[in-house]
């Protein structure tokens, strides 16, 4: 798809979310990202570091950072492990792990599923951006206000093709990988609830809440529906 084809796209979904749902899209910034390249590109840095800037695998829908095609195809490996993304590994090992991968040492191949996944969720809490944009965080939960579940996820589906290329590719990947995940929740435990419940506050690095009231319940739930429904509607 050509630039200008992706720019269309972006125009006509931009459009029709305010149309059709009153829903307005703040614009991303894709090229805010450029200064950091300098001194990023020649790095073998994985975690902290735009999505922009890290080598990638060339899939079929975009580009996706390679630390993340090798660790979900590491996890598609373990998929019946039970509590996947639920339960945690150790948090020293964890760093040791990080550290390893930031020199460019290669050591997914031995890690224990649960520590795998834990570098999973670390890789996405420490983007300097989250996956899903901030500018658009306000866009994503009011779609899942909206009074059924076809437009709730026409919504959130329209929203998906305005986000910037890299970070749609990588949606686009986890949400594929997630669903997969889910298909074994017979054994593993996870189904794409469980999932959204466990990975929506990282991939949108809301952190959670630590005072749990009336609002930041409805706001959480809202978190795990968008997740939800990206997992639930993969094309």
């Amino acid at each position: 798809m050509t630039v200008a084809e992706r720019k269309a796209i972006r125009k006509v979904a931009g459009q029709h979310l305010r149309t059709a749902y009153g829903i307005k899209v703040k614009k991303c910034n894709q090229k805010k990202q450029v200064r950091y390249e300098s001194t990023a590109t020649k790095s073998t840095k994985v975690f902290g570091v735009p999505l922009e800037c890290l080598p990638c695998s060339q899939m079929e829908y975009g580009s996706v950072p390679c630390f993340l095609v090798d660790a979900c195809m590491n996890l598609l490996e373990h998929v019946d492990t039970e509590g996947l993304f639920r339960v945690s590994g150790s948090l020293a090992h964890l760093k040791t792990l990080q550290k390893k991968l930031d020199s460019g040492e290669e050591c997914l191949s031995v890690c224990r599923p649960c520590d795998m996944a834990g570098l999973v969720k670390k890789f996405f809490k420490d983007l300097p951006e989250p996956v899903l944009p901030t500018k658009m965080q306000e866009a994503f939960l009011k779609a899942q206000h909206l009074p059924t579940k076809e437009a709730r996820t026409s919504a959130t589906m329209l929203l998906s093709c305005v986000l910037p290329d890299a970070n749609q590719s990588v949606m686009r990947h986890v949400a594929e990988f997630l669903l997969k995940v889910s298909k074994r929740s017979a054994k593993n435990k996870m189904d794409s609830a469980n999932l959204s419940l466990v990975l929506a506050p990282t991939l949108l690095q809301s952190g959670g809440v630590t005072k749990m009231d009336g609002n930041a319940e409805k706001c959480l739930q809202l978190e795990r529906d968008v997740l939800h429904c990206f997992i639930e509607n993969v094309i």
